[in-house]
């Protein structure tokens, strides 16, 4: 999987001005997640797999990538839907202008709700919505 990716992905979920007034700064990738981010909608992403497409016996220059993306709190449909509206069916360049990733397509692939149970002292679970997405990469 390309870090490259990551980084854009990084780039475009921190630069929406819709998701960004939802949850504010608090978008990260798993394990770089505050844990002191429990009681505030916030949003935590990763990759789940990645695998190179072959064709025919031969490369098809394109790479296949499973990313999930988990919004937490009371607003965490709202996030849901601005990450939905920021990412489905995206083509072409992705992240930062001076040093973009080329995908084919983003498109929305699995979506449900669900409740963490309550952690760190706080006796309310919080509700989470998850999405997961397909990026055909272009290598």
């Amino acid at each position: 999987m390309s870090t490259d990716l990551r980084a854009a992905l990084d780039y475009e979920l921190r630069n929406d001005a819709t998701l960004t007034a939802i949850v504010g700064s608090r978008i990260a990738r798993a394990g770089d997640a505050s844990q002191t981010w429990t009681g505030d909608d916030f949003l935590v992403w990763f990759f789940v797999s990645g695998v190179p497409e072959i064709h025919q016996g031969g490369s098809a220059q394109l790479e296949s990538v499973r990313v999930q993306i988990d919004c937490y709190g009371a607003n965490c449909k709202r996030a849901a839907n601005a990450v939905r509206s920021l990412l489905q069916l995206t083509t072409g360049s992705v992240g930062n202008p001076a040093d973009p990733v080329t995908v084919k397509t983003i498109t929305l692939d699995n979506e449900f709700d669900s409740f963490d149970a309550p952690s760190g002292g706080s006796a309310k679970s919080i509700q989470r919505c998850t999405q997961e997405y397909l990026v055909w990469l272009v290598r």
